[in-house]
């Protein structure tokens, strides 16, 4: 079995960070999505200013 040290000095805080992570990782889906939209409709804009140039 695993001593208790090493499992309340790495696994726990591990464990801990992965749970944030997964919290976060939702909301940084949501902000790549946003900006990725963003991204996408710049790109048409300058293909569109470059097309009638």
């Amino acid at each position: 079995s695993t001593p208790d040290f090493i499992l309340s000095t790495y696994i726990t805080p591990i464990t801990q960070l992965a749970k944030q992570i997964q919290e976060h990782e939702t909301n940084i889906e949501i902000i790549i999505d946003f900006s990725d939209k963003r991204e996408r409709q710049r790109n048409k804009v300058i293909l569109q200013i470059s097309q009638h140039g």
